[in-house]
């Protein structure tokens, strides 16, 4: 039978959450990066084939599944670990031009060429365009029959 006070009942599931997750932590050691005790967590060793983190409320068997692609680490190798997934690959623009990562490796020198050049040419592009849009085709049209009344070619 559940609580008549909403409070209480969500007081009591957190708990009980808190007391399995600790039961699986405790049974799957300290950290598996440095041997740390302290402030250990659940890391999925491969963020792509993780369904949740919201498993300690599931059945045991459903539960076992998602956490057998799980470690334990303390907060600094998780938090290390994240990092390490966000960063951009060698040869990319963005590897380049990031504040935190500033990698000056050839490869990403040339990609952050390449990307500046791009940029560029895209600018010139869109600009050109707004020129066209505003003289319109009437404008480029006078312009021929003015040169071909001159005897012109019209270029």
């Amino acid at each position: 039978m559940g609580y008549k006070d909403p409070i209480r009942q969500a007081a009591y599931q957190n708990m009980w959450i808190q007391r399995r997750r600790r039961a699986w932590i405790h049974a799957h050691g300290p950290c598996a990066r440095c041997g740390s005790s302290r402030q250990l967590e659940v890391h999925h060793r491969n963020p792509t084939q993780k369904v949740t983190h919201r498993v300690w409320s599931w059945k045991e068997e459903r539960r076992e599944k998602e956490l057998i692609k799980c470690q334990v680490v303390c907060h600094a190798c998780h938090r290390e670990a994240a990092a390490l997934a966000k960063k951009p690959p060698h040869g990319t623009a963005s590897r380049y031009e990031s504040k935190r990562w500033r990698c000056r490796c050839l490869r990403c020198r040339k990609a952050a060429v390449a990307a500046v050049t791009e940029r560029r040419r895209r600018r010139r592009q869109r600009e050109r365009s707004a020129v066209d849009q505003l003289a319109g085709p009437s404008a480029l049209n006078r312009v021929v029959a003015r040169s071909n009344r001159a005897g012109g070619t019209g270029e």
